[in-house]
């Protein structure tokens, strides 16, 4: 009897012990923490060398990275808008992929993703792959076979990148300057005090002048900020708030709308009479 027991509160300890692991394996690999891991997400070619998947996925992983992985361009769409990684990671080039990235490159959610191609076979084509990779907007293309320290390496500098760039000081000093850092805003040589969305929204224009954008694409960059969905009169009281303060500095003219299409921004490229900012 006694050994009975015994032999049941080991079993219930193994089945405890083991129920443990898994929970800390589920918690590692599910995508609910973003605040403290990178994210990376993995869009495979279905008609790639299957051998080729778990080599790349597995070496991801030692980055310390969450990866989610998925096989077609819609998977990929939901979790870029949900999930929003820092990287994607292409495993094999198919025709169709060339219009998406450059569709991404064009949208604010995903116009500063880090793309990573990785080619899966060794051909006369992997020059015209790469080729097309890159003029689709990808950041680096890594050839077949698959080199692990390279992966990890591109990867790793990468994810430096994305941490970096929110943190650009953009614009001249003469006609706009905005500092993320410091979160100040200057004019035609004025400094504006702006609220941390508009202050979001404007960086975004002016890192993209004379481009003319959607009422969609504005409150993706407004959503992008606080999350949650924005109602169109919403956006649209956001960019009177943003052109009233432009006006208030003799900018009102570079907040423009196009009708039947959007707003676009064009900031004066050069001014007379301005107040010389000091860098800091």
């Amino acid at each position: 009897m006694l050994f009975i027991l015994l032999g049941g509160v080991v079993i219930h300890a193994a089945h405890l012990a083991e129920a443990t692991w898994l929970a800390h394996t589920a918690k590692l690999d599910a995508p609910q923490d973003p605040g403290k891991r990178e994210r990376i997400l993995l869009l495979v070619d279905p008609a790639s060398p299957p051998a080729e998947h778990p080599p790349v996925e597995l070496v991801l992983r030692r980055t310390g990275a969450l990866v989610q992985i998925v096989t077609a361009i819609p998977q990929a769409e939901r979790l870029l808008r949900k999930w929003q990684p820092q990287i994607l990671v292409i495993v094999g080039w198919f025709p169709p992929l060339a219009d998406w990235c450059l569709r991404l490159r064009r949208q604010p959610p995903t116009f500063r993703l880090s793309v990573l191609v990785v080619g899966t076979s060794i051909s006369h084509q992997e020059a015209r792959e790469a080729m097309e990779a890159l003029d689709a907007g990808a950041d680096a293309y890594l050839s077949a076979p698959l080199k692990p320290q390279l992966l990890v390496a591109q990867v790793q500098a990468m994810f430096k990148r994305a941490q970096g760039w929110a943190l650009e000081r953009i614009g001249d000093t003469e006609s706009l300057c905005l500092d993320p850092v410091a979160h100040r805003a200057w004019i035609l040589g004025q400094e504006v005090h702006l609220p941390r969305r508009m202050f979001h929204l404007l960086y975004y224009l002016a890192m993209h002048p004379d481009h003319t954008f959607s009422m969609a694409e504005v409150a993706a960059v407004l959503n992008a900020e606080k999350g949650g969905y924005m109602q169109p009169n919403s956006v649209a009281a956001q960019v009177y708030r943003l052109r009233k303060v432009l006006a208030a500095v003799g900018a009102g003219a570079w907040l423009e709308t196009v009708h039947g299409f959007g707003y676009r921004f064009t900031p004066q490229k050069s001014t007379k009479n301005i107040i010389k900012i000091s860098a800091h």
